[in-house]
């Protein structure tokens, strides 16, 4: 068996994206580089809980996979079923472990969020409440680094954000296949739009603000000038690729905005970071939001 098809699989992009959100959360809950096997531990637990979902996922659609999409890894062979199985399995153990290892509080978040993924999986995906349950994985996610220190209201806010913002790209991957709803591709994007506004509150009721003015320096001014610059630059990529898939509304141009959505996610988890002006952090978050970026060009997303 070759590797690239497991990659594949497992959707490799999307599992680092998995990592900055938490590291993020962990970045802005206080933990330092000094703490690093706590980061370690929190970036780990999440992509092996989010690679067991992918699996689990792949797994329940096996059947309607080799009507639709035969050229996958599971129907068409690439990756045999047995070791799909055994995979998702050891990923949601190891997962499950390495949160607890960091705190009992982590290590409950971890276990809920199992269950959510698990739920959509098996249940929730083609129900009305599958985009919100999958949007809900990926606020536990964010909040498994956030719980490392008691929650503040901006956290809340993000978490809300993140979870809105999934629960948009859903839907608007929902499309991808059998009739494409522009109803769903427009309520989608509303819903992206609220997660990024969520997101973007949440930074301005966290940012430091006190020492930039009591104690200006370029450092801060560093950082909110990036926070500006990543923003904008993200939402005008956002709105180009849906204004392309209402335009052409096909798989192609609904993949590629599903693909920018996931993929800027990383620079929002910079931008709570940057609240911080924890610029070291946030270079940690831009380095795997490049690879993640990288292996995006030669390993499918959706």
């Amino acid at each position: 068996m070759q590797f690239k098809p497991l990659l594949k699989l497992v959707r490799l992009p999307n599992v680092l994206t998995a990592a900055c959100n938490s590291l993020a959360g962990a970045f802005c809950a206080g933990v330092g580089f000094d703490r690093w096997p706590t980061l370690a531990a929190i970036a780990f637990s999440s992509m092996s809980l989010y690679a067991a979902g992918i699996l689990l996922n792949d797994l329940f659609d096996l059947d309607e996979d080799r009507r639709e999409r035969p050229f996958r890894p599971l129907p068409s062979g690439a990756v045999p079923i047995w070791l799909a199985s055994a995979l998702a399995c050891l990923f949601s153990v190891a997962g499950c472990l390495l949160a607890t290892s960091v705190s009992r509080q982590v290590g409950n978040l971890a276990l809920i969020l199992l269950a959510s993924v698990v739920s959509y999986d098996a249940f929730l995906k083609k129900t009305p409440a599958g985009p919100w349950a999958m949007g809900l994985c990926r606020g536990l996610n964010l909040a498994m680094g956030l719980a490392i220190a008691p929650l503040q209201i901006w956290g809340f806010i993000a978490i809300a954000g993140y979870t809105v913002y999934i629960a948009g790209i859903t839907y608007i991957s929902r499309q991808e296949t059998g009739v494409i709803s522009l109803r769903g591709l427009r309520l989608g994007f509303y819903l992206m739009l609220t997660g990024i506004g969520c997101i973007l509150t949440a930074y301005l009721l966290m940012a430091d603000y006190d020492r930039l003015l009591q104690n200006p320096d370029e450092t801060a001014f560093a950082s909110i000038i990036l926070c500006l610059m990543i923003f904008l630059t993200r939402v005008r990529l956002i709105v180009m690729a849906w204004r392309s898939a209402l335009e052409m509304p096909q798989p192609e141009t609904i993949q590629q905005l599903v693909k920018t959505g996931i993929i800027s996610l990383p620079l929002f988890d910079m931008l709570l970071v940057l609240g911080t002006t924890n610029i070291p952090a946030a270079s940690i978050i831009l380095a795997i939001w490049m690879s993640a970026r990288l292996t995006a060009r030669s390993l499918y997303t959706t």
